[in-house]
């Protein structure tokens, strides 16, 4: 993959998060603290901690049943069996036109990179995320292995 097609998917990706967030009311207040958005980053990574403090696998996905309605929750149920499913994809456009909540670490880490990008992109910062990325990675191909023998 070459880092134009990563630029164009970093775009999208800021770009879709930032009018999401728009259309749905958080920037009303255009001068949201910079610091509070950060920390609600915090705090979803704080929720991908809880999933693992409760043992669940990294990649399961799992649905929130009580964003569901009733007859939704049945028809899960009887469908696919109980939640929580290992792999969902056969059952995404379900959840999606239903408006299931999908939960799980990597849903959390999903959310960490959603407020990232919806508030670079607010704030104009994606051309210097990009230029940035390219090159923290440069700068770290080039440290020493474990940077000179650090211990994690």
């Amino acid at each position: 993959m070459t880092m134009e097609n990563t630029d164009l998917s970093i775009r999208y990706l800021a770009f879709a998060s930032e009018r999401i967030a728009r259309e749905h009311g958080w920037w009303e207040d255009d001068d949201r603290d910079m610091g509070n958005l950060l920390m609600l980053v915090v705090t979803e990574l704080a929720e991908a901690f809880e999933e693992i403090r409760d043992n669940r696998d990294r990649e399961l996905i799992y649905a929130d049943l009580h964003s569901a309605s009733f007859w939704v929750r049945i028809f899960i149920r009887f469908k696919k069996g109980f939640m929580p499913l290992r792999n969902i994809s056969p059952y995404q456009d379900e959840w999606i036109e239903q408006n299931i909540k999908p939960e799980g670490f990597m849903v959390e880490i999903a959310d960490v990179m959603i407020r990232l990008f919806d508030f670079i992109e607010h704030y104009k910062l994606t051309p210097v995320l990009l230029r940035a990325l390219r090159l923290k990675l440069a700068f770290n191909e080039g440290r020493p292995y474990r940077h000179g023998g650090k211990a994690s």
